[in-house]
């Protein structure tokens, strides 16, 4: 978790370089992260990089970007939410013909690899917020890792 976080942070200080305003970033994390926390590789990168690229038109004053990880009930909570444009009906970006697609793909691919040799599943959503609450917009990614998941293939 901790070298995700790190691997998020940098990318995001370049990205930002010509525009560091553009997208407001919120971490919400707690004051430490126990090396036990672990996650798939990429796994806050990928929804945070689509974010970054498809989410917001370039004239978008508030664009936001929260990323939060919390523990509870013997798991790790990831959500990772934009005010952006959303998904539409299908599950794609709205602005897909931009996408490749592959990011996404590969993380749903890992994480069901991974679940195969797990008896408690790692859970992985992507939701458009207007769905979620009465005029809401943006995309909410949310993982839920089980404490006792392992990584092993």
């Amino acid at each position: 978790m901790k070298d995700e976080i790190q691997l998020v942070q940098e990318y995001l200080q370049l990205r930002m370089l010509g525009d560091p305003g553009r997208i407001r970033i919120i971490w919400d994390l707690p004051s430490e992260i126990p090396e036990t926390w672990l996650i798939p590789s990429m796994s806050i990168q990928i929804p945070v990089e689509n974010a970054v690229k498809y989410a917001f038109d370039p004239e978008d004053a508030d664009a936001c970007i929260r990323i939060q990880v919390t523990e509870k009930q013997q798991c790790l909570y990831i959500d990772i939410e934009d005010n952006g444009i959303g998904f539409s009906n299908d599950g794609h970006l709205q602005k897909e013909e931009q996408s490749t697609g592959y990011g996404l793909k590969i993380l749903n691919q890992t994480i069901d690899i991974l679940n195969r040799r797990n008896k408690n599943k790692m859970n992985f959503i992507i939701q458009d917020r207007c769905r979620l609450e009465p005029g809401g917009h943006g995309t909410l990614v949310s993982f839920v890792v089980p404490f006792d998941y392992t990584f092993e293939l």
